[in-house]
């Protein structure tokens, strides 16, 4: 052990020097990326710290004497955007064995979570609206669209970043289709066949749910019999503790 901390040590002080016997130019870079650095800990640190419920002036003291960067709380979809200037810390309420999960919880998870995802699908960048039975065939590709007073099927293939699918009927997804994306909303039967795959999944249905096995996914699917997580995460509008899964820096 005191052999790797001395090693540390004459690590930083040949650092320390290589910096001194640097160039102007070469310095002031180093101190510039150090105070970037700097910063990104501190939000980081005021979000962490706000996720515990710490107040964000409790460092100002004597003690500590260090001042953190403001944080805001903003509802992003399902989920919860802790961030400051440069830092976000997507959230959502962590539960230990979702299996265990109240059927209250369940039912107020449902009925936000549904309304959640009807507004992002149709509030979506260049959303399309159809009428009528509608069927789609061929490579899967960026789609926000909505069916009224009709089915929608969908056999596709390849890879999209981002697929919004809307339904007042029936909606049926099938082929070997795979997406960063992918939010579905049906009033009527929801299936998912074949091989598609996501990322990230937000599903609902009216009706019954039918799931491949081949589906692999993580997110929530939501019926009236079903409730599907692929994570141990409830939304962030249900009580309980906010814990970060995903980092954002701008």
């Amino acid at each position: 052990m005191l052999s790797l901390v001395l090693g540390i040590v004459l690590a930083v002080t040949c650092m320390l020097t290589a910096l001194m016997q640097a160039s102007g130019g070469v310095r002031r870079v180093v101190l510039q990326k150090e105070k970037l650095l700097q910063s990104i800990y501190d939000e980081e640190s005021a979000i962490l710290a706000n996720l515990k419920g710490i107040p964000g002036d409790y460092f100002e003291n004597e003690t500590w004497e260090w001042k953190l960067p403001k944080v805001s709380r903003n509802m992003r979809g399902l989920w919860m955007d802790v961030s400051s200037d440069h830092v976000h810390a997507i959230s959502g309420i962590f539960v230990k064995d979702t299996s265990l999960v109240p059927f209250g919880q369940r039912r107020i998870v449902a009925d936000g979570f549904k309304t959640i995802l009807k507004r992002e699908i149709l509030t979506a960048e260049n959303l399309q609206t159809k009428s009528g039975n509608r069927r789609l065939f061929g490579e899967a590709r960026d789609l926000s669209l909505q069916v009224l007073d009709g089915d929608l099927y969908l056999d596709l293939s390849g890879h999209a970043a981002c697929g919004n699918f809307f339904a007042s009927g029936s909606l049926t997804l099938k082929g070997a289709a795979s997406f960063d994306t992918l939010r579905l909303y049906s009033l009527g039967p929801l299936k998912v066949a074949g091989a598609v795959s996501a990322r990230y999944v937000e599903a609902y249905s009216g009706d019954a749910v039918e799931l491949s096995r081949d589906f692999k996914f993580s997110g929530l699917v939501v019926g009236p019999s079903t409730f599907v997580m692929s994570s141990n995460l409830l939304p962030a509008f249900v009580d309980g503790e906010l814990v970060p899964f995903q980092w954002v820096y701008e």
